[in-house]
């Protein structure tokens, strides 16, 4: 068996709680210099800083980490900080206040009020400019003058999801959307736009001051009101042993409604004051909360941060019993504006409806008491349950089944104690009043409305009961196959809910990476140009330089100039390789790239303002493409789209930003950003659009390989180092998706079709086959060995590879360091390569068939891995709780070395492929002969 080391807890489930329910910390205060730095004392115990800058409407820009205790700000930024420690737990959270002067509560609140709404709503009114055919193409009339047309397209709810340009009168309109089209001249004016209706849907014009809620149909004059403050029972008000209060209120039906307070909070004749971080919460239903309306009387002298959640019923009943079962949805945060009562706004709680009244006060290092005077309730009478609609099992932490899988019951634990995850189940309540009614469940869809769920639901509240077939009949856990729609049923005290498991068919029939995922993953044969921009900052323009240039230009190799005359920078193999020489080599000349760099473009901003932003959500990288266009007008751009897809093959994006301290997916470090897998990013073969790209900082060019590291990822090829850092190594390090060193391995080559391995199957019990290899550098030999009687279906599946190492070609200059440049040895992986089958709806309405990774070599609890090096001698350090993470000589195999089961099962869950299934072959090293490049190997493999 596997040893399986204690799980560390993922940075995604750290964002969500740091957007849910931000704490204050108690190690430490940031002060922020007259320079926008912000620090903070050391916290005792602490390996690094985890931090996040935020914006006045309180965005997240992204989630960073520092070693110092400082950070820089921008104009307008404040940030998030805690502690991360040696074992992985986290401190609690540090939050500045925001830099500079321009940042009120005023307009930091991420409300908007009526007025905002019209506006928003007026600007998306169709103009009837242009008309939409039966087909779905928009139309509209030739623009004098206009070189191209700016096509926006606009959602239902008036938000800008995507732009595209075109030169043509016409434009494919997605479901649901309504576009906005711009002229632009040649001098990069542009003319009045016009508005199309929406395509797909009747849009009705609705006032939406009138609306709770402007995403739904429900008027502010339908729903009931009630004020909390003004119905208390004053003679009631008790104090309790834990420091809170309770107390009860009149409610709306005259009947008395129950609440409880943590400890700060004091209730007055009037009122109500809150201090940091005290809660107050009902036990009893009022019905269906649509709203709350808070009048703050007495702000303080800090910031006023009321967090607005609520509790659910779900059953029709709630008790004083209960209290400990409620489950709570996530807080909806507002900041209340100092003093200007007259300026409170409705504000909507239409995403979630809970049942019982749930406020707070934000948890915040410089915010002050506050005094309510009102808490006006608008609700609906006429439903207090919400009921559930469905539940939901997120797979980023309690994984995925292939069908024919079995169920796992170690999956069962959810405990925010001791940070277990796995049961990472969300309850979606049956929202009402959508505008949209025939789309509620794509609204109430877990993976695109999170927010809008139940979340955090320990274990200890429920209990898990029967496995059920689509059809709702009970499966045997322990003996019958999953298959798509299996649920699994999750008992609460008061109800039980069918939670469906995450069961996924297998993608099946791919030779390659590109046709899994063709929107996705580029081409892997022929010729490509490569679009290189280097990006000039206003505030660091000595960076850019030519002794920059120079060195892109060694990195890249072979440079193309307008005139199409190739020339080649690349540096001696000594030295190292250039993105061309690596490519020619490790795709034995199947795949050939030259690389054409502009002139310098200007970014829009100053560095400091995005350095540390992920450049994958940023706009900046389509303004500096178009920048590019406008740059040069006459550029054949169909050159950049070989395949003519509509999309440019490869651009990489150097930032001319010096040696910052910045994440390294940044503008100053070193990312492939690749933007989804259907045809949003779409362009035209002459005009191709902007899909995935590269981003490397100045810094990171001068890194080993960095460059061709990232190149891979265009392709589809994944990490193979542990991107959750628990410090594993499923390759030994010696990888360039690993450590950025030697070639590509076997499957890498293999999965995008630039070699074709002897595949062993057929054998009978006791038969045996002799298979010769050269060096897989400088041949692409390689054997593949299914489990014994499996269906085998290309190099998307689960098999045995062994391949012959030598330290030549593109392993000599990186194999000095890992001391395996005179070795020569062969190599056995575990390869487990299933793809999971998806299919996914394009914003036309067109659906997409595509094939995901399913295994990764982040580290797994359950020791399944999508590659992974064995090691001689049956000892696994690469995986292992601790031990040598890096691979030297003695872990390949040599002349007279045997693989089995019997003795390798230390690197295999249970002794047997990760399918259940048993190998079924030994493996033995016959003869290896010769040296370097000329260096072959004879391998038998038995039937067991």
């Amino acid at each position: 068996m596997k040893k399986i080391s204690k799980r560390i807890l993922s940075i995604v489930i750290a964002a969500l709680l740091f957007i849910s329910a931000p704490v204050c910390g108690e190690e430490s205060i940031i002060t922020i210099d007259e320079n926008g730095c912000a620090s903070w004392a050391p916290v005792d115990g602490a390996v690094k800083y985890e931090y996040s800058l935020v914006d006045a409407d309180y965005t997240n820009r992204g989630v960073e980490y520092t070693t110092e205790t400082s950070v820089a700000l921008p104009e307008g930024i404040s940030v998030h900080v805690r502690a991360v420690f040696e074992d992985g737990s986290l401190g609690n959270w540090m939050i500045s206040d925001y830099f500079g002067d321009s940042v009120t509560w005023e307009n930091s609140a991420p409300v908007m009020n009526e007025a905002d709404f019209a506006v928003s709503y007026e600007h998306i009114q169709p103009e009837m400019a242009v008309s939409i055919d039966e087909n779905g193409y928009a139309h509209w009339e030739t623009v004098s003058d206009a070189v191209k047309y700016e096509c926006l397209f606009i959602n239902t709810m008036g938000a800008i999801d995507s732009t595209k340009y075109t030169a043509e009168t016409t434009i494919r309109m997605p479901l649901d959307y309504c576009v906005r089209i711009v002229p632009i001249f040649e001098d990069g004016s542009r003319g009045a736009g016009v508005v199309s209706e929406y395509y797909g849907r009747n849009a009705v014009a609705i006032d939406i001051s009138e609306l709770i809620d402007w995403k739904y149909d429900f008027l502010i004059q339908d729903a009931k009101t009630w004020n909390l403050i003004e119905n208390i029972n004053y003679a009631s008000v008790t104090q309790n042993a834990d420091g809170g209060v309770s107390f009860t209120a009149k409610g709306p039906t005259g009947d008395d409604m129950r609440f409880i307070t943590t400890e700060g909070v004091s209730v007055e004749e009037g009122s109500i004051t809150f201090s940091s971080g005290a809660d107050l919460y009902g036990l009893d239903a009022i019905g269906r909360i649509l709203a709350y309306k808070p009048i703050v009387s007495d702000p303080g002298e800090g910031e006023v941060w009321i967090n607005f959640s609520g509790g659910y019923t779900f059953d029709g009943s709630a008790s004083a019993a209960t209290l400990e079962n409620r489950f709570a949805v996530w807080d909806v945060s507002t900041r209340a504006v100092d003093a200007m009562h007259e300026n409170f706004t409705v504000l909507s709680m239409m995403d979630h409806q809970p049942n019982m009244v749930g406020i707070g006060a934000g948890n915040v290092i410089h915010q002050d008491d506050y005094t309510l005077s009102e808490l006006i309730v608008y609700y609906d009478e006429s439903t207090y349950s919400t009921p559930i609609r469905k539940a939901y099992l997120e797979p980023t932490f309690y994984g995925t089944y292939f069908e024919g899988d079995f169920y796992d019951p170690s999956k069962e634990r959810y405990d925010s104690d001791e940070m277990v995850f796995d049961f990472y189940l969300m309850l979606l309540p049956d929202i009402a009043y959508e505008i949209n009614p025939d789309n509620t469940d794509f609204l109430l869809n877990p993976e695109l409305y999170m927010s809008r769920s139940v979340l955090d639901i320990d274990d200890e509240l429920y209990t898990i009961g029967n496995l059920k077939d689509a059809d709702g009949n009970i499966l045997n856990k322990d003996t019958d196959p999953l298959t798509v729609g299996c649920t699994i049923e999750v008992i609460f005290p008061t109800f039980t809910v069918d939670a469906e498991l995450p069961v996924l068919a297998k993608f099946d029939g791919a030779e390659n990476l590109h046709q899994l995922a063709p929107y996705r993953n580029s081409f892997s044969a022929g010729s490509v140009t490569t679009l290189v921009v280097p990006i000039r900052w206003r505030d660091a323009y000595g960076e850019a330089n030519d002794e920059l240039l120079s060195l892109a230009r060694a990195k890249l190799g072979r440079i193309v100039d307008d005139n199409g005359s190739v020339t080649d920078y690349s540096p001696d193999p000594s030295e190292g390789y250039s993105l061309s020489a690596y490519y020619d080599m490790a795709s034995y000349g199947k795949y050939h790239i030259d690389s054409y760099m502009t002139d310098w473009v200007d970014a829009p901003y100053s560095f400091e303002e995005v350095k540390n932003v992920t450049p994958f959500s940023h706009p900046m990288p389509d303004e500096i493409i178009e920048a590019v266009r406008k740059m040069y007008p006459d550029m054949d751009w169909s050159k950049f789209d070989r395949n003519g897809d509509g999309m440019l093959d490869s651009v990489i994006f150097i930032s001319a930003c010096g040696n910052q301290d910045v994440g390294i997916a940044s503008f100053g470090g070193a990312v492939h950003s690749g933007r989804g897998y259907d045809t949003t990013y779409m362009g035209t073969p002459t005009l191709p659009a902007l899909k995935d790209f590269i981003t490397i900082g100045s810094m990171m060019l001068d890194s080993t390989n960095v460059v061709i590291h990232e190149y891979a990822h265009n392709f589809g090829i994944v990490d193979y180092y542990d991107t959750s850092y628990s410090g594993i190594d499923a390759v030994g390090g010696f990888d360039l998706q690993s450590s950025n060193e030697g070639d590509w391995n076997a499957y890498s080559k293999y999965s995008v079709g630039w070699i074709e391995p002897e595949i062993v199957a057929g054998l009978g019990s006791g038969e045996s086959a002799e298979i010769t290899i050269g060096s897989m550098t400088a041949t692409g030999d390689a054997i593949v060995i299914p489990a014994a009687g499996a269906e085998f279906d290309g190099p998307f599946g689960e098999y045995i590879l062994v391949d012959l190492y030598t330290g030549t070609g593109l392993n000599e200059y990186d194999s000095r360091r890992f001391e395996l440049d005179d070795t020569t040895g062969v190599r056995i992986y575990h390869v487990s390569s299933e793809m999971e089958y998806r299919k996914l709806t394009d914003v036309y309405g067109e659906e997409i068939e595509i094939g995901t990774i399913h295994y990764t070599n982040a580290f797994h609890k359950d020791g399944k891995y999508l590659i992974e090096l064995i090691q001689n001698g049956g000892k696994n350090t690469f995986t292992a709780e601790s031990g040598n993470r890096n691979v030297v000589a003695r872990d390949f195999f040599y002349a007279g070395d045997k693989f089995d089961m019997e003795k390798y099962g230390e690197f295999f869950v249970d002794g047997k492929m990760d399918d259940g299934s048993e190998f079924g072959y030994t493996i033995q090293v016959v003869s290896i002969t010769g040296s370097g490049e000329d260096a072959s190997a004879v391998i038998r493999i038995t039937r067991k």
